[in-house]
């Protein structure tokens, strides 16, 4: 049995997750590269594409910033790149 999964749920989840840790850390905290890059996935299942090229940009931004070239870098250049082939085919 098929199981639907609400990627407008998880997308709030993902963007008051981030609203709170701006809010006690702000903006530039390494931590919200993993949050921002799930946001730009779900963002991509939902047909947002411009708006998951912003959030795969600060995803990168901020483990750049940090220096973290790991998984969730890799996940964000993903999104980035099918995202970007949406918007700009």
């Amino acid at each position: 049995m098929l199981h639907t999964f609400d990627h407008g749920a998880a997308l709030a989840h993902y963007e008051q997750s981030i609203a709170r840790i701006e809010a006690r850390f702000g903006a530039s905290h390494p931590s919200l590269a993993g949050l921002h890059s799930s946001a730009a996935g779900e963002l991509c299942q939902l047909g947002r594409y411009a708006a998951a090229i912003t959030r795969a940009e600060q995803a990168i931004a901020l483990s750049n910033l940090a220096g973290n070239y790991d998984e969730i870098f890799d996940e964000a250049q993903r999104v980035l790149a099918r995202a970007r082939a949406r918007v700009f085919p």
